[in-house]
Order: structure tokens, then sequence, then C-alpha cells
């Protein structure tokens, strides 16, 4: 359930709707293969440290996790802005929920 080859990616930028809220961006697009992936684009510039960055992946995966049975067929590609490294857990979950919302009425529409 994960995006790995670059031409995915590459699908995903070059035609892809938006859902953000304070430091996290959702970038989607349908896909054929009939079920949701996940693939990361963090920044150095935006999280400096490996540790942020991995514990920004880890609480996106276990979200996304929770999500999947919601999600359609999807292809999706997390982005982060600067700032989010300063959250705390509850925070970041906070954040991920309000985009996991908005990327859903998107999907409906």
């Amino acid at each position: 359930m994960h995006l790995l080859r670059p031409k995915d990616f590459r699908a995903v930028f070059q035609s892809a709707r938006k859902a953000r809220a304070y430091g996290i961006i959702f970038l989607f697009r349908p896909n054929d293969v009939g079920y949701p992936r996940l693939g990361f684009a963090v920044a150095k510039k935006h999280i400096p440290t490996a540790i942020g960055r991995n514990k920004l992946k880890r609480r996106v995966r276990e979200s996304f996790r929770l999500q999947a049975s919601t999600l359609p067929a999807i292809d999706l590609v997390v982005l982060s802005q600067k700032g989010i490294d300063d959250f705390d857990k509850t925070e970041t979950w906070r954040c991920l929920n309000k985009v996991w919302q908005k990327c859903l009425q998107q999907c409906e529409q």
C-alpha cells in the first residue's frame, strides 16, 4: 500500500487534488489498482532532523492505516510544511484528522 516508483509520484504531482491543514498537505488522485496507496515527500528544509521526519511518517502511516478502509482507490502523497515538527502528538493527530476529512470530502465530489 505504498507508492514506490518515481512514475507513480510524478503522476500524483502532475494531476493532483490538494487538502491541507496546519503544516501537512495531502496530494491525491484516483488510481487503477483498486486500493489506496501512500507516499511521502518530507523535506529536510521543513523538518531538519531525521528523527523528526521519521516521527511524522510513523504518525501519518498509523493514521493512514486507520483510515484505509474508508478511503477510495487513491494515490496519496504527504508533504510537510515549516512548523509541523513543533507539534506534539495530539496536535499532529488533530491536524491529520482535519486533513483526512477534507480529503474524503473532495473524494466524494
